[in-house]
């Protein structure tokens, strides 16, 4: 009955009925877990003939431990701790990776539509197999690095407020409705071969410490179709291996300098409208724009 993560004081209808319910009408009914440690309650709507079910709480959501094995799967293994014990995970909650899990590859059974995910971690994660879906988004904290392998197809932001976000696969940070927004002290890496469609990019920053850039590729040929905006003054870096930056447009950020860094060889197709920001290039690599 859920598209999305429960909300406290909402109500969700469970059925319809014609005529009356005999022997007090959620008595024969009984509920079952909620996602995410939700609590709720069953109400009988005798004015518009329902049997309701009445979200009284909503818990903290489901954080990984990998307890049992790699699997994320809906109602299957317990990998998750879900309140002060171990339990399932189900849809539609909101679900935590750190530090404190057994294992740190991730993978994804079946299609899963989480409310968020946020991943706070000083080690380093790996999570691919089927999509991601839903209406959530995706946060990176801490200084680890997440590498995301599966497609996906989630369509809320991705923010990296600290750490490494390496994506390989086109579509690693889901559709693009939400775009993606780098902080300070924050890396978006791209390797794989992977041609990114029309995801608009924030960028601040330097780059996470031992990085090149806000944006990184890491290695191989890819390309980031999506609209570049300035925060605040940034590196983007290739490494190692083409980077192609095609999207047409403007890339702004008035008075926010571009550095275009790295060993690897690079082409930016977008025109530079900052202002009196100034344009510099590092690093061995050609950049032709």
């Amino acid at each position: 009955i859920f598209t999305n993560f429960p909300v406290v004081g909402s109500t969700n209808t469970l059925l319809r009925y014609n005529g009356t319910i005999q022997g007090g009408g959620t008595n024969y009914f009984v509920l079952g877990t909620l996602p995410g440690g939700a609590t709720g309650i069953l109400r009988t709507n005798e004015t518009d003939s329902t049997v309701d079910l009445v979200i009284t709480g909503v818990g903290p959501g489901s954080t990984w431990t990998g307890a049992i094995d790699t699997n994320w799967n809906i109602q299957g293994t317990a990998n998750w701790t879900v309140g002060a014990g171990s339990g399932l995970y189900y849809d539609f909650s909101p679900v935590r990776f750190d530090d404190t899990a057994t294992r740190y590859t991730v993978n994804v059974a079946q299609v899963v539509s989480p409310n968020g995910m946020t991943f706070s971690n000083n080690t380093h994660y790996t999570i691919g197999g089927a999509s991601i879906s839903g209406g959530g988004g995706l946060t990176k904290r801490e200084t680890g690095t997440v590498a995301v392998v599966s497609a996906n197809s989630f369509t809320n932001t991705v923010t990296i407020n600290d750490g490494i976000l390496n994506i390989r696969n086109a579509t690693s940070l889901g559709t693009v409705n939400g775009g993606v927004i780098v902080a300070g002290g924050a890396t978006l890496q791209i390797q794989g071969t992977i041609t990114v469609a029309d995801e608009a990019l924030t960028l601040n920053g330097i780059g996470e410490t031992g990085q090149n850039g806000a944006l990184v590729n890491l290695s191989d040929a890819n390309t980031y179709g999506g609209l570049i905006t300035l925060g605040s003054s940034s590196p983007v870096s290739s490494d190692s291996g083409p980077l192609t930056l095609n999207k047409s447009g403007t890339i702004t950020g008035a008075g926010f300098d571009l550095t275009l860094a790295g060993a690897g060889n690079g082409s930016l197709s977008t025109a530079i409208g900052t202002g009196a920001g100034a344009l510099f290039k590092t690093g061995a690599g050609t950049w032709t724009i």
